[in-house]
């Protein structure tokens, strides 16, 4: 690779050879620049997988709260008829709803009363109250709504964080925001290469620490 210039007279100067380091550095500049691409590559195809696998989760879990409001409302409409389980074709909706119902009653022990968590997960005992079963529906597909489906904690002081670092958290017995900045000021959460002292992996301490930012 040779670079020609020319003088102020106009003619050509003997051409400039470049060194061997020089063309090294060239070549190293390009390949950082083509791996910088790359990662960028990657990185916007993770995330747009991630935000169509989040979209979908909303909607199927949109999908089995309006399955199980419709069983209540039904029995609402027709309080006489007596039927034992859901309909056929609406019972596994019916399971993963009263899932996510147990899910968000240990989040915060006050979203069910206490007649309601008894009747739970039974069938033939919460046709009884349809009606209150219909507004815990709603309350569920506000959450789902806000993107709160059943990964992410909906209720409780570790509300809009994953439930499986919610659980870690819980486990070891940090209980909100507050105890949770002392526990990390302590150092008794270490994050030791990949996984902390509590097992939380680098992505999931990564959202913690963007969670927590957001707290006021």
């Amino acid at each position: 690779m040779t670079d020609i210039d020319t003088d102020t007279n106009g003619s050509p100067t003997p051409p400039r050879y470049c060194s061997w380091a020089e063309r090294e550095a060239a070549q190293r500049a390009t390949r950082d620049a083509e791996r910088d691409a790359l990662s960028e590559r990657i990185q916007a195809s993770r995330a747009s997988g991630s935000r169509h696998e989040r979209e979908g989760s909303q909607r199927r879990q949109l999908g089995d709260i309006q399955i199980f409001r419709a069983l209540m409302l039904d029995a609402l409409e027709h309080p006489l008829v007596k039927t034992k389980s859901p309909r056929s074709g609406s019972f596994s909706s019916f399971k993963s709803v009263c899932a996510l119902i147990k899910q968000r009653s240990g989040e915060d022990p006050s979203f069910l009363t206490p007649g309601l968590a008894r009747s739970l997960p039974f069938f033939y005992k919460m046709v009884l109250t349809p009606a209150a079963w219909i507004m815990v529906a709603d309350q569920l597909a506000d959450h789902t709504r806000a993107g709160l489906t059943r990964e992410m904690t909906a209720l409780g002081p570790f509300s809009g964080l994953r439930v499986s670092i919610r659980s870690i958290l819980v486990n070891a017995g940090i209980n909100n925001v507050v105890q949770l900045r002392a526990a990390i000021a302590a150092g008794s959460i270490v994050l030791e290469h990949d996984v902390s002292s509590n097992g939380l992996t680098f992505r999931r301490w990564t959202e913690l620490l963007e969670w927590i930012d957001r707290q006021a």
